[in-house]
Parts: C-alpha cells; structure tokens; sequence
C-alpha cells in the first residue's frame, strides 16, 4: 500500500491485506463495529 489517502475498501481490496492468524478467532460483537463507527467518525 502506498502512502496517501484510500478509502476502507481500497484497504480491504489491496492484494497485500491479510489478517494475522492470531486475530482470525476474535468473534467481534454489534457493539464492537458501533464502537468502532463511533471512532471513525470522531476523527
């Protein structure tokens, strides 16, 4: 990925993206993605 502005999808469209194997069982709840939306948003 190159430095600059993308978008989430870009992210997650790029060919190098992956999530480690260690983090593949984390079971994320609703609360967690409103969690996370929160975040986003404030930034």
């Amino acid at each position: 990925m190159q430095n600059g502005q993308t978008t989430l999808k870009n992210v997650f469209l790029e060919d190098g993206y992956s999530i480690p194997n260690y983090q593949r069982d984390h079971a994320w709840k609703e609360k967690n993605f409103e969690d996370l939306k929160i975040e986003i948003r404030s930034r």
